[in-house]
């Protein structure tokens, strides 16, 4: 363990110097990959504290252009804090438009907002945010399964709750065209038909 990230998790233990022991630690940070591991750590203990979200924002305030702090804060307090993850999302997305060179994270951020807005129980938000993830698919560059799984999953599901089963079974059949043996939409494709016979 890097010695501060060591010192990071003392300082939020001890409820001390977070300010100066975050400042002496981007003052440590040499390389992309310095700070990758430093985001590992908050990614893997920031669901413990609200204090680790504070550390997101230290950071944020030190490297303002980078979105994958405020990304891994997004996730890092998901649970916790869905205000304030879908706060972090907004932020990332505002740097990530103004480049638009990042599709993969456009993609999760959008993804991630489907299922806050899921969990909110505001179905035409989520369905709009997993519309807008899948329309960064690149054909020439992703795995049609990986990106399309769970936005067109979620998507399928949403609409067949609010009643609109004919494009929930257009989702289901798109995918089933390129993974034609996945259990999970057979099942689902399944749970429509059985409800529209009933």
């Amino acid at each position: 363990m890097q010695h501060y990230i060591r010192n990071i998790k003392q300082a939020i233990a001890t409820n001390t110097n977070l300010e100066k022991t975050v400042e002496q630690a981007t003052n440590s940070i040499n390389t992309s990959k310095d700070l990758d591991k430093l985001l590992d750590f908050l990614l893997e203990e920031g669901h413990k504290s609200s204090r680790y979200v504070y550390v997101f924002d230290l950071l944020h305030q030190k490297f303002p252009g980078n979105p994958h702090i405020l990304f891994t804060k997004a996730v890092s307090c998901h649970s916790l804090n869905r205000r304030e993850s879908l706060k972090a999302l907004a932020e990332t997305l505002a740097i990530l438009h103004n480049s638009d060179d990042n599709p993969f994270l456009i993609r999760l951020c959008y993804e991630t907002i489907g299922v806050h807005f899921q969990n909110l129980n505001q179905t035409n938000q989520a369905i709009a945010a997993y519309t807008i993830a899948l329309s960064y698919y690149n054909p020439d560059e992703d795995d049609f399964i990986e990106v399309h799984s769970h936005s067109l999953y979620h998507r399928a599901r949403l609409y067949f709750q609010l009643g609109k089963p004919a494009p929930a079974k257009k989702d289901i059949a798109f995918y089933l065209q390129h993974d034609p043996n996945n259990e999970v939409f057979i099942q689902l494709q399944k749970e429509i038909q059985q409800e529209l016979t009933m």
